[in-house]
């Protein structure tokens, strides 16, 4: 906020300029809707193609871990076999960094993925695909220049 009052002068300037820019390209997507319904369903399909491509991918991953996988989780259990007073502490150690290395391997980018699908998923719903949410974008950022010309005019006037 101190940042727009001490631009006052830049802000004052600019910022009808930029309203303006922002209104025509939002008509321009508004009026274009023609093109959009095309644009809408180009991006829908990349965007289930992309989704697709990612499932596939992991599931390949899956299945090439999964002897590396089998041979993890039977060191791990031999880990419990001959567990005494003089090595535990040794053997906690170890089946802890065992524990890390399979956990490491099942949840391998799993927060990438699910951003990544859910980002995608959101895209594809929103009305208009990807298209209506980058309209949905430009019309906030037109109300977000509105309210600052209007804030300005009060601090100005």
């Amino acid at each position: 906020m101190n940042e727009i009052l001490t631009y006052n002068d830049y802000w004052t300037k600019w910022l009808p300029y930029y309203n303006l820019v922002l209104e025509i390209v939002f008509f321009l997507m508004i009026g274009g809707s023609v093109f959009s319904e095309w644009i809408s369903i180009h991006s829908k399909t990349i965007i289930e193609k992309y989704e697709n491509s990612v499932e596939e991918a992991k599931t390949k991953e899956i299945t090439l871990i999964k002897d590396d996988l089998t041979l993890r989780i039977k060191q791990y259990n031999s880990l419990f076999k001959d567990i005494s007073i003089k090595n535990f502490i040794h053997k906690m150690y170890e089946i802890h960094k065992e524990s890390k290395i399979i956990i490491n391997i099942l949840v391998n980018d799993v927060g990438k993925t699910n951003a990544n699908f859910l980002g995608s998923k959101l895209a594809v719903s929103f009305p208009g695909g990807l298209y209506g949410l980058f309209a949905f974008f430009i019309f906030g950022l037109l109300i977000q220049f509105k309210i600052g010309q209007l804030y300005l005019s009060s601090i100005v006037g």
